[in-house]
């Protein structure tokens, strides 16, 4: 993986998630009914948060009316890839295998879940080829 992409608290991810899942980018009103209202936070806390995001380069916002749109400058497909690749290599010593064992050592994989393991390895094995 290129540049490596910022861990995020929770509350931000919350917003980030947010954000992924609209189709549009959404004013600070609309966030302040999604997790805003969700965690109870002040609008002061959310328009915090907003600044914090787009000083690391997660969002961005455009003028509309009186307030502002909130748009995700990252993607989620891009944000989970860097923080899976990060708790391999942090917990795992970057062995990808020993998370996998982990998985099944603990919950445990179910007959679907190692189908779609095996389809993403195929793919994987593949895109070597």
């Amino acid at each position: 993986m290129g540049e490596s992409i910022r861990r995020l608290p929770d509350s931000e991810l919350e917003v980030m998630q947010a954000l992924w899942q609209a189709d549009h980018p959404l004013l600070r009103s609309e966030l302040d009914e999604g997790p805003g209202k969700k965690n109870g936070w002040a609008p002061q806390v959310l328009v915090t948060m907003l600044t914090r995001l787009e000083k690391k380069g997660f969002v961005c916002h455009n003028k509309e009316g009186r307030g502002y749109r909130y748009e995700a400058l990252i993607s989620r497909d891009e944000y989970l890839a860097s923080e899976s690749e990060s708790l391999v290599e942090r917990l795992y010593g970057g062995q990808p295998a020993g998370f996998i064992a982990a998985l099944q050592r603990g919950k445990g994989l179910s007959a679907k879940d190692i189908q779609e393991l095996e389809a993403i390895l195929q793919k994987a094995k593949e895109d070597l080829e």
